[in-house]
């Protein structure tokens, strides 16, 4: 997601230290800070869906009186769950023991790559557009810019790609740029606390010195315009001063597990009358709002991840839980995607 996600977890300290162990205390707070402060709320808590969300607001605070620890934590995302948001989400900060010892496969590897299918096509994966991911794709598109710009097919695999900030994929865009984009920065929900948090952040000695004007700036906004939609700049359509003959054309791979930032990317690259995106399912749905502020409630249990921005789409269009469609989908769903891509690439 855009930059203030990936910022706010380095600067997170630990929680607070609990100021009330009950279930029915951290439902209060949870629930008057995600009606107040959520960015989803002016659209899904609606008129229409009061009455089911009363209900089920009293449903679960009277579950929650009588609930075991763990029972809470279910209670609590079965409140959480009304909003169909997958970025609006309760951690449990001390999870039970596994009754059986889990399992781990090998590391993760995150690191971007490219290779050369055939004499026409280059692969490159982004696994992951991860705050470490931006010098890395920036590095291996550097090393690589003379073969990218003359290689006339391209095909970015980004399959489990699960998300992180719009920046970390600049040089891609630079490589496949056509046509403008819009904003890229999504619209903060100006509200009072929404505000004050980010301003708690600000002032966190681990906050880096460098972003403090733009925060700065997105503060001010905040305050100016109080219960509103807010950016720290006046929206511009965004481009680059070149499109470049080569890649002619380009697909992009996806799957259900591209998720968050790759979905942005995915609405972003688009753009490009160079691409086309295929698949055999649509990304994963889960890139409507975004910005999470990590929030500890008083009981010592729980951290809510709190959207405090919407997509610059809404409500024109929402991907949220349906996900981002290939323009091209794989007729066999067991396929090979890349084989598929080479082909679509290779068709007059």
């Amino acid at each position: 997601m855009p930059r203030l996600t990936v910022l706010i977890a380095q600067v997170l300290s630990s929680p607070a230290a609990a100021a009330d162990t009950t279930c029915a205390r951290d439902f209060e707070q949870m629930t008057a800070i995600v009606t107040r402060d959520y960015a989803g709320a002016p659209a899904k808590i609606t008129p229409a869906r009061m009455p089911a969300l009363t209900a089920l607001t009293d449903s679960v605070r009277l579950a929650v009186t009588v609930t075991d620890a763990n029972g809470c934590t279910v209670q609590l995302r079965r409140w959480v769950a009304f909003f169909r948001d997958p970025h609006l989400s309760l951690a449990q900060l001390s999870p039970p023991p596994p009754s059986a010892p889990a399992v781990s496969g090998p590391p993760r590897d995150n690191r971007p790559s490219l290779r050369r299918e055939d004499d026409s096509t280059l692969v490159v994966t982004l696994p992951s557009f991860g705050a470490s991911s931006k010098a890395r794709i920036d590095s291996l598109f550097d090393a690589n810019w003379t073969l990218l710009t003359g290689t006339p097919y391209l095909i970015l695999d980004v399959r489990g790609n699960n998300g992180g900030g719009a920046s970390s994929y600049d040089a891609v865009l630079r490589l496949i740029f056509t046509d403008s984009m819009p904003p890229a920065e999504f619209e903060t929900y100006a509200t009072e606390g929404n505000a004050a948090r980010l301003e708690q952040f600000m002032a966190n000695p681990g906050f880096p010195a460098a972003l403090k004007a733009d925060m700065g700036k997105l503060h001010g906004a905040m305050r100016g315009n109080p219960n509103g939609f807010v950016r720290a700049e006046p929206p511009a359509r965004r481009g680059y001063d070149r499109v470049h003959a080569n890649p002619r054309r380009v697909a992009v791979v996806i799957d259900a597990r591209c998720v968050s930032a790759c979905e942005v990317f995915l609405v972003d690259a688009q753009f490009s009358r160079k691409v086309v995106v295929v698949g055999a399912s649509n990304s994963g749905g889960m890139v409507d709002y975004g910005n999470l502020l990590p929030i500890p409630l008083l009981g010592g249990r729980h951290r809510l991840s709190l959207p405090i921005a919407r997509a610059w789409w809404l409500p024109a269009v929402s991907y949220d839980n349906v996900g981002i469609a290939p323009a091209l989908r794989m007729p066999d769903p067991t396929g090979d995607p890349i084989a598929f891509a080479r082909r679509v690439l290779a068709a007059p």
